[in-house]
């Protein structure tokens, strides 16, 4: 087992930095309605944001509590529900080139 040095949270906060308000921390999701061109967000306190674009950043478990529009496929409900909290860790990384191509 690998675990970040600081927490995994470093990674979102990061992101934040870079990319400063359009980074919400904190907000808990309760709607995400997909069912037009941008995306409309709802948060725990009501608050809306629209975008083109969500990076959801939870435990596949937990999307259990929020209300997608349209709906989720059910096969994903089925694995959601099935899926126990910590079973899957996924870490992303972009280079700016491949640098293993090189010799």
């Amino acid at each position: 087992e690998r675990k970040f040095v600081g927490g995994s949270g470093q990674v979102s906060e990061r992101i934040m930095d870079l990319l400063g308000d359009q980074v919400k921390l904190n907000h808990p999701v309760t709607h995400v309605d997909q069912s037009s061109d941008n995306i409309i967000i709802e948060t725990l306190n009501h608050e809306h944001y629209e975008c083109k674009y969500v990076i959801n950043a939870i435990p596949p478990t937990l999307t259990a509590k929020i209300h997608f529009r349209p709906e989720l496929p059910a096969e994903r409900n089925q694995l959601i529900q099935r899926l126990p909290m910590g079973a899957v860790i996924k870490c992303m990384m972009y280079y700016k080139e491949a640098f293993w191509k090189k010799k």
